[in-house]
């Protein structure tokens, strides 16, 4: 399989980072390694299916069934199987019935599959057929080792695989969970697993698709709040299927909560069929919200050999131009006319897989591919692909920025009750979300942490126990506060201005340098509170420090500094510092000093909380 990449993603050290994550992943995530497993067992187990059998049936839902059916419907036209695979999938009564009119069971074999052994829709579609067909040497069971399925089955003395330990349901389709059914139908599972283990040792072993996978994983993992839709173009009716499965895949994998924090995120999943869907979806793409990146996905020889016959209708000579045309080039003409048509827009991220032929080999390798992707995407996105995170993390500041219902109930009806609606007001105006810094690493580290909040865009540090205020100073009770931008809007206007990392400064005593991070730089365009930051030290002895103009907590940065974070090196303390990071992109002229207009009061500590309480309570509190 080709992969082409029609945008540009040049960011080597995600991409590094994310190649090291999986790579690690291998010693203990299981689905890695089922292209290299010994299938003897499976195969030996499937000779003891009676000849007499013609129909396979799933019971299963979601990776218990998808996996398996996206691989039998796209081999199934190009092969002869010698049985015919049906799936219960839902507890739809119509469906159910439907599908038990279309086999014999006395001729039918079927595989129970249900990873924890417990699965509501599985076991009632299951208890259902067995009313009507009480022959346990009918059934094979697939779950995990001594769940509550295991354990029936061993009751009932019947035949049971397990799925291997670590592998997920949605990435279990080369296990015994679709290796088993495909061989009972006749597919050659051998070529299929091969053509996943190209895919892997290319990857792993620095070939062809290691690049294309991870530029594209680092390309939606950091533009995923931008384009938080992926499509697949499937040009033939053979994937149809096979997106069904990725639907589930990538929902299941990266619709989460972050692991470091208690955000939300997730890249939503669409499949479609070329050239059926491009007439009621390609509108949609070419003209409607930029949030959508594209796959196309199409099949380089169909080996089918069906040409347009020569032949002219009246009126409709103009179509003459089709005549002599293979079906094969004529759905491959309309996907790459689409691609060309997208690709002329110039914001549309767009890329093709090419597939050699239809064969097991060739889907193994798809199936395959887009496992690592999913992993790719989720080490970057920080989320867990393979389980429900559970992320408790962030719950008390959580708490604090929402609505507390039994502190309202006992206000509500006394003297403080206006008060709410400042509260509510606050609560309804703003979207909060949250991460957390696991361990104290320095304020570098705890940047980075916010990585995929942020995405690719410029964005404001505010540290907390820096208080500032521009309000003008009212001195009796009269006065009214003057409205003034405060600090961040005054170094929004500075970003504009330079495009580039801004810190607040102030002057301090020169005994206090310690304290602080400071800069050393030279005023530009004539101003006097703007500077061109040459120097930044952390913390430096009085005697040592450049100026006493100290950075305060208040930043804006632009997204190039995490990767710069990535690679800066502890230092005192073992911390990463930002100033180390803003130093990298100073060294480059991308770092302005700003000369706030304001006060600032240090609420780290006890003196300067006190100040700071007594300042507010006198020039607001007593309006």
């Amino acid at each position: 399989m080709k992969n082409r990449l029609y945008f540009v993603s040049n960011h080597p050290k995600a991409q590094a980072h994310a190649l090291q994550s999986v790579q690690k992943e291998q010693e203990k995530i299981g689905y890695y390694s089922l292209p290299d497993q010994d299938i003897t067992p499976i195969l030996e187990y499937a000779e003891k299916i009676p000849e007499h059998i013609e129909s396979i049936v799933i019971i299963g839902i979601g990776g218990s069934s998808l996996g398996a059916k996206a691989i039998y419907e796209f081999v199934k036209p190009v092969n002869n199987l010698k049985r015919t695979l049906y799936l219960f999938e839902s507890t739809d009564p119509i469906d159910i019935n439907s599908t038990l009119k279309q086999i014999d069971l006395a001729k039918t074999h079927f595989i129970v599959i249900s990873k924890s052994g417990t699965t509501v829709e599985t076991f009632a579609i299951y208890k259902y057929v067995y009313s009507l067909h009480p022959d346990t040497s009918s059934y094979t069971f697939i779950t995990d080792p001594g769940s509550p399925l295991d354990k029936y089955a061993q009751e009932v003395h019947a035949d049971v695989l397990y799925v291997p330990q670590n592998v997920g349901g949605r990435f279990s389709v080369l296990s015994p969970v679709g290796l088993l059914p495909l061989v009972l139908c006749g597919v050659d599972v051998a070529s299929l697993l091969s053509g996943a283990r190209r895919v892997k040792e290319s990857f792993f072993e620095q070939g062809y698709m290691q690049e294309p996978l991870l530029k594209k994983a680092v390309f939606y993992a950091k533009n995923h709040a931008r384009y938080n839709i992926n499509c697949i173009f499937a040009y033939s009716e053979l994937l149809k299927y096979f997106c069904e499965w990725y639907v589930q895949l990538w929902g299941e994998s990266l619709g989460k909560h972050q692991r470091h924090s208690a955000f939300h995120v997730g890249l939503t999943p669409i499949g479609l069929i070329g050239p059926k869907d491009q007439h009621s979806f390609l509108q949609l793409l070419t003209d409607g919200t930029r949030d959508k990146s594209i796959t196309f996905i199409k099949i380089e020889n169909f080996e089918e050999g069906m040409t347009i016959p020569e032949l002219s209708l009246p009126h409709l000579e103009s179509l003459d131009i089709l005549n002599s045309i293979s079906f094969e080039r004529l759905i491959n003409m309309q996907c790459d006319s689409v691609i060309e048509s997208l690709e002329q827009e110039g914001d549309i991220p767009i890329d093709s897989i090419t597939l050699p032929k239809v064969d097991a080999y060739t889907i193994g390798s798809l199936i395959y591919y887009y496992e690592l992707l999913t992993s790719l995407v989720a080490e970057l996105m920080d989320v867990n692909a393979y389980d429900q995170p559970g992320v408790e993390n962030g719950k008390m500041i959580e708490d604090h920025f929402d609505i507390s219902y039994e502190l309202e109930h006992q206000i509500r009806g006394g003297s403080k009750e206006h008060l709410l609606d400042d509260i509510r007001a606050l609560i309804e105006q703003c979207t909060f979300s949250y991460t957390r810094q696991i361990e104290m690493k320095g304020l570098g580290h705890a940047i980075l942490t916010g990585e995929t909040l942020i995405g690719n865009e410029p964005f404001a540090v505010v540290l907390a126990d820096d208080l500032c205020t521009n309000n003008t100073p009212i001195t009796n009770h009269e006065s009214q506060i003057t409205d003034s931008k405060g600090i961040l809007a005054q170094m929004i206007e500075v970003y504009e201005k330079y495009q580039c990392s801004i810190v607040a400064i102030e002057e301090v005593p020169m005994d206090q340098t310690d304290r602080y991070g400071v800069i050393a730089g030279h005023l530009v365009d004539g101003t006097d509170d703007t500077y061109r930051v040459t120097d930044m030290v952390e913390k430096p002895d009085p005697k040592d420090a450049p100026t006493n103009m100290a950075i305060i907590g208040r930043y804006i940065l632009t997204p190039d500094i995490f990767d710069i974070l990535r690679e800066t090196k502890p230092g005192k303390g073992g911390e990463i510092q930002i100033t180390d990071a803003l130093l990298e992109q100073a060294k480059k002229g991308k770092v302005i000093a700003y000369k706030f207009k304001g006060k600032r009061f240090d609420c780290g500590s006890v003196d300067g909380f006190v100040e700071a309480t007594n300042y507010f309570y006198q020039h607001l509190a007593k309006l």
